[in-house]
């Protein structure tokens, strides 16, 4: 599910008043921000991570394609 499928079924089996839902929102929102900006920052200190996240690109910028198991399935 979604956040806003999730946020729809509370809000429809809650009943709840609109001043709540506005709360959740607003608290949903800010927490996703939160999480972003540490996202950020972490790749803000140190930006060799964002090239290393995945091997597949890594080996292929060397001419390899990477299998799902993990092995060299061709070289270019």
């Amino acid at each position: 599910m979604t956040d806003g499928q999730i946020l729809e079924d509370v809000y429809n089996n809650a009943g709840l008043p609109k001043h709540l839902k506005d709360f959740i929102e607003q608290e949903w929102q800010k927490q996703d921000d939160r999480e972003e900006s540490l996202k950020m920052k972490m790749l803000s200190e140190n930006p060799s991570k964002k090239w290393y996240t995945d091997v597949r690109d890594m080996e292929r910028h060397r001419g390899l394609e990477i299998g799902p198991d993990g092995t060299v399935t061709e070289v270019k």
